[in-house]
């Protein structure tokens, strides 16, 4: 870097994490551990783990928000009908109620459409192809790349 502007610029360390990889780190602060619990868990379709962790707590309306910005699930927050006195949500119920009303629907294509959105979610992140296709099918990933295509 030239010397002129080094002065304008802090060598701060900084820790990058992969969601996926975060269940060997411990998070002290707890919103911080719950976004990283809950996106990991529905990444990897582990809707019960987040059913008996969240079953009986509440998760700050802000992770919530966090939590389906990053998955791209923006539905998922209009489900989070029962807001508590302190901005927070309950989120096992919001899950159920998303998960119900695709089954209710018969929302193939929209589980499908998640999938993908997910999945670019997670390309956009830097997570490898690789780790990618642990959890979710070639087919899957294909049609994410496909959109991720069609965007551009």
């Amino acid at each position: 870097m030239p010397d002129n502007i080094k002065a304008y610029f802090s060598d701060y360390k900084l820790n990058l994490v992969q969601i996926l990889d975060s269940d060997k780190y411990t998070f002290y602060n707890e919103d911080v551990r719950d976004v990283f619990n809950i996106i990991r868990n529905i990444y990897n379709d582990d809707f019960d783990s987040i059913y008996r962790e969240y079953e009986s707590r509440n998760v700050d309306i802000d992770v919530m928000e966090l939590i389906c910005n990053i998955t791209s699930v923006p539905k998922l927050m209009d489900l989070c009908t029962d807001t508590e006195q302190g901005g927070t949500v309950n989120m096992c119920e919001a899950m159920k109620r998303f998960q119900a009303e695709c089954e209710s629907k018969g929302m193939k294509e929209g589980i499908d459409s998640e999938k993908v959105n997910s999945i670019i979610s997670m390309l956009e992140f830097g997570i490898t192809k690789e780790q990618i296709l642990t959890k979710y099918t070639k087919e899957d990933l294909e049609r994410a790349e496909a959109a991720i295509a069609n965007e551009n």
